[in-house]
């Protein structure tokens, strides 16, 4: 794979340091947007749809049904339909 090159030119130390910050920082946010389904401030881990379809053995169209149901009601966070993961292995017992 080839790798572009670029050259910076007439930046300070200041203005480099800002621009390595923002780069960071889109990076950090895209990466938890993408996939990241830990949010170290809860410390709840999160499923997306289709792991949580999986887990239980249903369709996301059933998800959906339970949403509008109020059995299962997911997150959105980042654009993103996210389900608790407690709350689904608690359905799992109810289900049992």
């Amino acid at each position: 794979m080839k790798e572009e090159m670029i050259q910076i030119l007439n930046v300070t130390k200041d203005e480099l340091i800002q621009i390595v910050k923002e780069g960071v920082k889109l990076e950090l946010n895209r990466q938890k947007a993408i996939g990241q389904t830990t949010f170290n401030n809860s410390h709840e881990k999160y499923l997306s749809r289709s792991e949580t379809a999986k887990l239980l053995h249903v369709t996301e169209v059933t998800l959906n049904n339970w949403e509008k149901k109020n059995i299962l009601i997911p997150k959105r966070i980042g654009g993103r339909v996210l389900y608790k993961e407690t709350d689904v292995l608690s359905r799992l017992d109810d289900a049992a």
